[in-house]
């Protein structure tokens, strides 16, 4: 049986906050230096790492609705506002990409000659690497571990900011050393992988939104759960991702003449098979039939 690691639990419930702390500080810290030191692209990479204190907060509102639980209105739960604002998140960086991609051109097209940026720019960038990178190892294992859709696209947002600031390196030491035009053309290949991460994030999430299957390997995991019990044949199963969990429908044929109560004590056997194989199995339903 699948279970995760009772630290892990630790690390999801300061996810929030942690980006929350990460992203500000970066961000006014950016911010000082850009001007300080007279650097336009480490101006518009504090405004890259603002647009991540969205995500982190689409990622609190996330853990607020995804686990609030049925009623009525909503008999099937609000996990699927996971998907919602992973594909929200996946949006903000594609247009990140975007207005990266408009400014970068325009640098092309229209250079300016300006005094050479500081070089304590760079020192800070190292710094929005090495905590961007750790934030993003941080959420990426998170949601890796509870199979949160929002916390990986958070955990790209976080690794493209470290590109990002990649650039910013590169461009500070070019420009110091003659080559201002290096900036805009660098900050060309970051913009191809913002646009990717962006809309894996998207596509991810839309395919969610539309019920995708889980992984063949868990339904073949639950058939073989359900047909461990004696005279039990597995008819037909679908199994779809609400939010972080998966809702499982089984239909299962039984052998032999049993009774009502004895299909009853069979399907509930299935039941419990399948839902304690695997932590993020949540609800199963079962129909029999006779073979």
């Amino acid at each position: 049986m699948d279970r995760v690691p009772e630290k892990c639990y630790k690390c999801r419930d300061l996810t929030v906050t942690v980006q929350f702390a990460g992203t500000i500080i970066l961000t006014i810290l950016k911010l000082y230096v850009g001007i300080v030191g007279n650097s336009k692209v480490m101006i518009a990479d504090s405004l890259h790492s603002a647009s991540n204190i969205g995500t982190a907060f689409a990622l609190s509102m996330s853990k607020k609705w995804s686990g609030k639980p049925e009623n009525e209105g909503y008999p099937y739960g609000y996990g699927k506002v996971e998907f919602l604002i992973s594909g929200v998140v996946g949006v903000v960086i594609i247009v990140m990409g975007i207005i990266l991609l408009w400014t970068s051109v325009g640098q092309i097209l229209h250079q300016r000659i300006s005094t050479p940026p500081s070089l304590m720019v760079i020192a800070v960038a190292v710094i929005s690497v090495l905590v961007n990178e750790i934030l993003y190892h941080y959420l990426h294992c998170v949601g890796k571990q509870f199979n949160n859709s929002v916390m990986r696209s958070n955990s790209l947002a976080l690794r493209a900011d470290s590109l990002t600031s990649l650039v910013v390196i590169v461009s500070v030491i070019a420009a110091n050393l003659g080559f201002p035009r290096v900036d805009p053309l660098a900050a060309l290949i970051i913009v191809g992988v913002l646009l990717v991460m962006g809309a894996k994030c998207v596509i991810e999430s839309s395919s969610s939104l539309m019920d995708k299957s889980i992984p063949i390997e868990l339904r073949r995991k639950m058939i073989e759960l359900a047909e461990e019990i004696e005279s039990v044949r597995v008819k037909g199963i679908k199994a779809r991702f609400v939010g972080s969990k998966i809702w499982a429908n089984l239909d299962i044929m039984v052998g032999g003449n049993p009774t009502i109560e004895e299909f009853d004590q069979i399907a509930l056997q299935v039941k419990k098979n399948v839902l304690n194989s695997n932590e993020l199995i949540e609800k199963v339903f079962v129909g029999y039939d006779l073979c």
